[in-house]
């Protein structure tokens, strides 16, 4: 096994090999094109979640016009002075190899913009006054300390590289390795990577055991996974009809079980329209809740993979076919009906535990024959002398006489 890094091994060496949408390369290629005879227009930003190729299309982007590439990390300067000693100067002068130049400012969001003495106006300067174009990429730059350099550059999303992109390039590198593999596994590390390239091909790297992946190191791998919402595992649930893709869709949100079941039962109807789809989706849910009745019942815990897999891969496979109209998922308001229902009813416990105290009854008994209290109070006599003895008043018995 090489001792080379995957990443930097396999690491994108022309625009085709990126694993990005055509519009994105077309604006980064027209605004690099377009420079020389427009130095007013506003530099690109490239920006995303980790992994998903932003520096990387940086250097490709120099070599495709061979460029030299100028390539600073934002982190490696705090200060005006450091930042004008690097990048300033770079923009003005011409390179020694007579080339036009790309300045690439990298994870530019690492910037405090406070305790940063001048670094992030020093950029923003800088993009007005560049010789030569620049790009610049950050994870996240919707902080408002960042507002004026957002509002300075060409937003380019570089969003989440989808599970079944990433699998095909892990499976290209295992042809490439001679390297064992099953189709299975390459799709579950493309799910837990959730949308990050680097991070998919460093953990199958990880697991690689003489030449073949090892699927048991791969649960070894769950603590550098990412949290997934419950949105997005729902989406890849209803949308798959890839049993592997949906059995794991939750494997990397944070909720226990019993709140997942809820979650699916609540979206069912949002996301299938065939009603014969639907029928066979809440019939492999009633199955989950009967073996996770028996759990409870019976503490055999080993039913818990049945439960995981009845509303998981059985809700996913009740459509014939992926669905791709726009979902609206949302929130289970099983917990939300429990409480207006519990609120509705405490009146009638309430009245029916004071009556139970004195008459030495069962509360459950009265409880059961609340419709002859309706009765026997619609008298104001019978009314008055029951609020007197048994110590109630109007707010107490109001229930009984609401529709």
């Amino acid at each position: 096994m090489s001792h080379i890094p995957f990443t930097k091994k396999y690491e994108p060496k022309s625009l085709d090999e990126l694993q990005l949408q055509n519009n994105v390369i077309v604006r980064m290629k027209t605004y690099v094109e377009t420079y020389k005879k427009d130095k007013k227009q506003k530099p690109i930003m490239l920006y995303g979640p980790p992994g998903t190729g932003k520096t990387v299309a940086a250097h490709v982007l120099s070599d495709f016009y061979d460029y030299e590439l100028v390539e600073v990390n934002a982190s490696d300067f705090r200060s005006k002075e450091q930042f004008n000693a690097i990048v300033g100067t770079a923009s003005k002068q011409q390179s020694l190899f007579f080339k036009s130049k790309l300045i690439l400012i990298d994870e530019v969001d690492t910037l405090s913009g406070e305790g940063d003495r001048g670094a992030l106006t020093e950029i923003i300067n800088l993009l007005k006054t560049s010789s030569y174009p620049v790009i610049l990429t950050a994870n996240d730059p919707w902080n408002y300390k960042y507002n004026s350099l957002r509002t300075a550059c060409q937003l380019i999303l570089f969003d989440k590289i989808d599970s079944k992109v990433i699998a095909s390039v892990l499976k290209n590198i295992c042809i490439k390795e001679g390297i064992e593999y099953n189709d299975s596994d390459l799709r579950l590390l493309g799910i837990k990577s959730g949308g990050d390239l680097r991070a998919a091909i460093i953990d199958m790297q990880t697991i690689v055991r003489d030449k073949k992946i090892e699927s048991n190191a791969m649960q070894n791998l769950s603590g550098r996974m990412q949290k997934h919402s419950v949105i997005s595992a729902l989406a890849l649930l209803f949308k798959t009809t890839d049993p592997y893709v949906s059995q794991h869709a939750f494997d990397n949100v944070d909720i226990e079980i019993n709140e997942q079941y809820n979650w699916i039962e609540e979206n069912i109807p949002v996301a299938y329209d065939d009603p014969v789809e639907l029928a066979f989706a809440y019939n492999y849910l009633s199955l989950a809740d009967i073996n996770n009745r028996r759990i409870i019942k019976t503490q055999y815990w080993h039913l818990l993979v049945y439960v995981n897999a009845m509303s998981t891969i059985g809700v996913s496979l009740a459509k014939t076919k992926p669905y791709t109209k726009f979902v609206q998922f949302t929130e289970t308001k099983r917990f939300l009906k429990l409480w207006l229902a519990k609120n509705k009813n405490s009146a009638k416990l309430t009245f029916s535990k004071i009556v139970s105290e004195q008459i030495h009854c069962s509360y459950k008994e009265i409880y059961k024959d609340l419709h002859m209290f309706k009765f026997i109070l619609s008298n104001p006599d019978t009314k008055a002398l029951f609020e007197r003895e048994f110590r109630v008043d109007d707010a107490d018995i109001e229930f009984l006489f609401k529709k």
